[in-house]
């Protein structure tokens, strides 16, 4: 099953970098901190996944719906599975019958022996028709499923990255002109003075505000 923090987090730790250091870019901006007087900080993103309640919250919905889908699937998986081997034995019942009529020349005519194999042959073709059918209609329950899970997963990235990037320029306003978002996936920080790391103060005060 796929990590769901770092599913929710993934548009994170790209989208978690403000600058306004001379109107440069990101990575402009971080060269020149230390020579402009531009005041730098970085957040933790695998912490503030853990540990912010919203974030917890949203990846426990994104959790729930996922098994609540992977659950359905199998559902209507055995239900056709079950579907299908009824058939399927009903037709090995036939086929075996008509066996033991040819063996023992219990047909009384040629022309009633040909008529049994081909109705035979037809419920052959119709079973591996419903084969194909079932088969399909599977494909189409999984891709609907998919589609269901990636629309919600992009809404609750969606909603945590704007509370968290609503709440970073009100936090940075005045202080900071560069957080940087860092992860063990996408470590940008090689070295930081103490106090740079303000993850522990951001998820104090995101919980802090945050309702249920």
């Amino acid at each position: 099953m796929k990590n769901i923090f770092k599913s929710l987090g993934v548009g994170l730790v790209a989208g978690l970098i403000f600058t306004a250091c001379a109107n440069q870019a990101p990575q402009q901006a971080a060269v020149l901190a230390g020579n402009s007087g531009c005041n730098v900080a970085f957040v933790n993103v695998d912490s503030l996944m853990r540990n912010y309640k919203l974030a917890i919250k949203l990846s426990d919905q994104m959790m729930d719906k996922r098994e609540s889908a992977e659950a359905s699937f199998r559902q209507k998986v055995n239900e056709l599975q079950t579907a299908f081997n009824a058939k399927a034995q009903a037709f090995q019942a036939n086929a075996e019958d008509f066996q033991r009529k040819v063996q023992y020349n219990s047909f009384t005519s040629l022309e009633r022996a040909q008529e049994a194999q081909a109705k035979l042959q037809k419920e052959q073709q119709k079973l591996q028709e419903k084969e194909q059918e079932y088969q399909k209609e599977m494909q189409v329950l999984d891709a609907k499923l998919s589609q269901e899970l990636a629309e919600l997963e992009a809404s609750l990235s969606k909603q945590l990255n704007d509370t968290l990037s609503n709440f970073l320029k009100e936090y940075a306003n005045g202080r900071y002109s560069l957080i940087i978002a860092n992860s063990v996936m996408n470590n940008n920080v090689l070295y930081s003075a103490p106090g740079v790391d303000i993850t522990e103060d951001v998820i104090n005060i995101l919980n802090k505000r945050y309702k249920e």
